[in-house]
């Protein structure tokens, strides 16, 4: 560290002058030995004429550091003070460093196997539980499990479809006791009627009988099975279907063999 400041202390203090032309209009000052100009140039003074510092590499705040510049201010002086730089103390954690990486590591012979849950399609729910429904599952204390309510507010969505189903339905899809079919019946139907819209979200397709070809949120559409011809030729489809239907005529009528005998 002490090579550092003695390197920047030489920049700082080494007299440099900018390259300038010589004007023959002013006069050139004369350096005489034992002169004032002499001896400030000899005691290593800051000479600065339009010459840039050299960046010492540290931020403004730390170049102000009253440690830094005593160092600086002892050097500038060439006194043989003991000043130095507080610097952070160095802790040896060796010790500390087997215990945490101990020696005795080997590498395992196979690498680590993760067994996937394969869930069939019967059994994956899509219903998320919101705030609201965190909100009102534990008011009514139905004495079921988070996973139980959302697989019941699933089954709805999925059995009525656009349709609000009855409560006979509903109890004959749950299949479960009649006072909970109610309770989960009520409070899904109270709040699918407040958003007027499904719970489970799902892409919409289009329909066959293309019912649904204005609907906008209707996000993939099939492709139109047209002839398509060449872009560069003037003929569009429909053209192109009357010459053929021109030349089916033609062969019917028996101009082929008109054509082959007056060519033969």
């Amino acid at each position: 560290m002490s090579l550092l400041f003695l390197f920047l202390f030489s920049a700082m203090s080494k007299v440099s002058f900018r390259a300038r032309q010589i004007d023959f209009n002013k006069p050139l000052p004369i350096l005489k030995h034992g002169s004032e100009l002499f001896l400030e140039i000899s005691e290593n003074a800051l000479v600065n004429r339009g010459v840039p510092q050299i960046p010492s590499g540290m931020e403004k705040e730390e170049e102000n550091e009253h440690h830094f510049l005593e160092v600086i201010q002892a050097l500038q002086l060439r006194t043989d003070s003991d000043v130095k730089i507080p610097v952070p103390e160095i802790i040896d954690k060796e010790n500390d460093y087997k215990r945490v990486y101990p020696d005795s590591f080997s590498l395992p012979k196979q690498l680590l196997h993760i067994r996937t849950i394969v869930f069939s399609e019967e059994e994956t729910i899509e219903y998320d539980m919101d705030s609201e429904d965190e909100e009102w599952f534990q008011k009514s204390d139905l004495g079921i499990t988070p996973e139980k309510f959302e697989s019941m507010i699933d089954r709805l969505e999925r059995g009525c479809g656009q349709k609000v189903m009855n409560l006979e339905e509903a109890k004959y899809l749950l299949q479960d006791h009649p006072s909970l079919v109610i309770a989960v019946y009520d409070y899904w139907l109270n709040k699918r009627v407040q958003s007027r819209q499904p719970l489970l979200y799902a892409v919409r397709q289009e329909r066959r009988d293309g019912g649904s070809n204005t609907d906008p949120y209707v996000a993939f559409r099939r492709r139109s099975e047209k002839m398509q011809t060449r872009k560069n030729r003037k003929s569009d489809e429909q053209s192109y279907e009357r010459m053929l239907i021109l030349r089916e005529q033609m062969d019917s009528l028996g101009f082929e063999n008109v054509y082959s005998n007056a060519f033969s």
